[in-house]
């Protein structure tokens, strides 16, 4: 295996300059993304950096929901609320109900037992071409 073209150092501040994103970091680095990739699995090191810098990005959106929420933005506060206070209710469920509440009637169909191996390619054949 070759020695590697970057340093770790380097590797680390494109990671810091491109935020974490994987593709622009190695662009700037002019590798793959796939190589870099691996890089980062194997070394231990930089694969906690990356982390970092993807945690990094969650609390400046975290930041951004929370001004967007303060400003009375209904679709943030919904979103928060859901995600984050469900165990007050603020759950969004689909209810599959009949009419009135009552149990959804649902119709099984179940075809015919076929009773000899004719039978049931004739079945068979007949479902295929429908």
């Amino acid at each position: 295996m070759p020695p590697a073209k970057h340093t770790e150092e380097q590797v680390k501040e494109a990671l810091d300059k491109c935020a974490g994103v994987l593709l622009h970091a190695a662009k700037a680095l002019g590798v793959d993304r796939t190589s870099l990739t691996r890089r980062i699995k194997k070394n231990p090191d930089l694969k906690e950096h990356h982390e970092r810098c993807r945690e990094v990005n969650i609390d400046i959106a975290e930041s951004q929901l929370f001004e967007l929420i303060r400003n009375g933005q209904a679709n943030a506060i919904i979103f928060y609320l859901k995600c984050q206070a469900k165990h007050r209710g603020y759950v969004e469920r689909l209810e599959q109900t009949g009419k009135d509440g009552k149990d959804l009637a649902l119709p099984i169909h179940s075809p015919p037992r076929a009773t000899s191996m004719e039978e049931w390619l004739e079945q068979n054949r007949s479902e295929a071409a429908a």
